[in-house]
């Protein structure tokens, strides 16, 4: 029995990655059902809400760009428990909020826990203990933060209606620190049990040539943060990400808003997390086969046609078809961006690209909410800002394109001169 869980490790660390993604992406993707009944609890407006919990997506960014550094110098296991740590003290102490700005700054350890604990680490883990089949591994980890969101959007919701908010934050921090036993188990690297990389001896020229498929050594981060393609990438996912978050984070309440029952909006909500978890599994093992870049503009596209169809509306069953087509952009706010990170700029800066990404992608949160708010408080509707979000979107894929050339005329010319200096 010990002969073959030692074999099979590599699927352990799989799966015990799975279980904390789900616990920790299932709050993250269920925290609007809190906009509702905090606003209420402690007289607000949602306009009001989305400027306290600012900081909290500020620290996410913070937390997403040091996410390389951090998980460089520190290794998976601890870098994650001290996230998890501060993510099960801040659902303790926001219930005794008796203001906003209290709620907004106890918040902010939430944020810091949000970049470790979430893709960048998951990402990492597998990179480390998985040669063949990375790009699948990864989706099938990173679907638990859909899997979990679905989970955890009816239960909360379930909890915050019957229990109130307050409790439902207390269970919370308990099913996090309950996850933090898993790690017990957790190894940061397949070496320290012993063990070497899961298909490193598997057919190794098959491994080696799917590995290296669309995918360049590339500069250092330091080499790449003088070249500007690495900025103008970094905004498109801003932007496209600034999209996304702006129709996803308030579907709830724009769901409410346009007659569906709590439980029906949260429901969907489900639905859609659901959607995405498999969209990302599906992307991952597409990634395995050809670029990301291709990947991620489909992506990119299915947001786009999700966005205009819940702006038309008009009967339950185009909601419902707006939400499943729009799950298909949310992988690029996760997975998406460290496996693209790969094909554009190279193995060697790929750990910290992809963290700044995702910083990109936190960022993107952090302006979207407060401007969705503040206009539904100026207009009663979230309608016209998801039109101008699907016509940005709609541009933002164009300028894709042109980062995929650019980079594409960076890696000839690095290689030309390596060529030549041989």
């Amino acid at each position: 029995m010990k002969k073959y869980i030692r074999q099979h490790y590599h699927w352990i660390i799989a799966a015990l990655a799975f279980f904390e993604i789900i616990v920790f992406g299932g709050l993250s993707n269920s925290v609007n059902v809190y906009i509702i009944p905090v606003t209420e609890s402690l007289g607000v407006t949602r306009g009001s809400y989305s400027l306290a919990v600012m900081p909290y997506i500020i620290a996410c960014v913070i937390s997403n760009m040091c996410s390389g550094a951090l998980l460089q110098r520190l290794g998976y296991k601890k870098t994650v428990l001290a996230g998890l740590a501060a993510t099960a003290i801040a659902h303790v102490l926001m219930p005794f909020s008796q203001n906003l700005l209290f709620y907004g700054a106890v918040r902010i350890l939430f944020g810091f826990g949000y970049g470790v604990c979430f893709t960048a680490g998951a990402v990492k883990l597998i990179k480390d203990w998985f040669v063949r089949h990375q790009g699948l591994v990864c989706g099938v980890v990173s679907m638990a933060s859909g899997v979990g969101g679905s989970i955890m959007t009816m239960i909360l919701t379930g909890l915050v209606e019957n229990l109130g908010w307050k409790t439902a934050m207390f269970i919370s921090a308990g099913m996090v620190l309950v996850t933090t036993l898993t790690f017990v188990f957790i190894k940061n690297r397949p070496e320290d049990k012993g063990l070497t990389p899961y298909g490193q001896d598997f057919a190794p020229e098959k491994v080696q040539k799917a590995n290296t498929r669309n995918v360049w050594e590339g500069l250092s981060f330091g080499e790449l943060t003088h070249k500007p393609v690495f900025y103008f990438a970094c905004f498109c996912v801003f932007v496209s990400c600034a999209c996304m978050y702006v129709t996803s984070q308030m579907l709830i309440p724009f769901l409410e808003d346009s007659g569906f029952a709590a439980g029906e909006a949260a429901a969907m909500q489900s639905m859609f997390l659901l959607s995405i978890a498999i969209i990302k599994v599906f992307c991952g093992a597409l990634c395995d086969r050809i670029s990301a870049k291709y990947v991620a503009v489909g992506c990119l596209a299915g947001s786009v046609i999700g966005q205009l169809l819940l702006c038309v509306g008009g009967s339950s069953w185009i909601y419902y078809v707006g939400v499943l087509v729009f799950s298909t952009g949310l992988a690029m706010t996760s997975v998406m961006l460290p496996l693209l990170a790969l094909p554009l700029f190279g193995q060697r800066p790929f750990l910290n690209v992809g963290g700044i990404f995702l910083g990109m992608a936190s960022l993107g949160n952090l302006a979207a909410q407060p401007i969705a708010n503040t206009l539904f408080d100026k207009f009663g509707t979230y309608v016209p800002v998801y039109i101008g979000a699907a016509v940005i979107h709609a541009i933002i894929i164009g300028c894709f394109f042109w980062v995929y050339a650019l980079a594409k005329r960076l890696e000839k010319q690095i290689t030309s001169l390596n060529r030549s200096s041989l």
